[in-house]
């Protein structure tokens, strides 16, 4: 799972981890998550819905297949009245693709290809965050 970005977590009562280096397995990033959430499902939930209309506008713009997007993070902020929101940040790599190329965002990288997982990662946030719902 190393596309799963690996940032700071930090909870209302300003504890939480900002080394993340360990963090390699889906079955830790899901822990990282539960702890980051206090296991409320309805943060989960708001998380879960904003990220899956990202995943549409992504997979339906034309400006994401024509650009290479590394090093872009998702930011999850949520309050203790439930109000959870996720922003798209970092777009300072952002490469416009040569005219007539597209990206599919899910290939996997190959020398050459540009692919840059986006989708992909996108995917495996969304997969813990239903693992989250079932488990927890």
């Amino acid at each position: 799972m190393k596309d799963i970005p690996r940032s700071n977590s930090t909870k209302a009562d300003r504890t939480g981890s900002t080394n993340f280096k360990r963090t390699k397995t889906k079955e830790q990033i899901l822990q990282v998550f539960v702890d980051f959430v206090n296991g409320n499902k309805d943060i989960v939930e708001a998380y879960l819905t904003r990220l899956k209309k990202i995943r549409k506008a992504l997979e339906s713009s034309e400006f994401f297949k024509k650009h290479e997007v590394i090093g872009s993070s998702l930011l999850f902020i949520h309050d203790k009245n439930e109000v959870a929101k996720v922003w798209l940040i970092d777009f300072g790599k952002t490469t416009r693709l040569p005219s007539g190329k597209t990206l599919n965002h899910r290939l996997p990288w190959q020398e050459g290809n540009r692919e840059d997982g986006y989708l992909w990662g996108l995917d495996n946030m969304i997969d813990i965050m239903f693992a989250i719902l079932e488990v927890h």
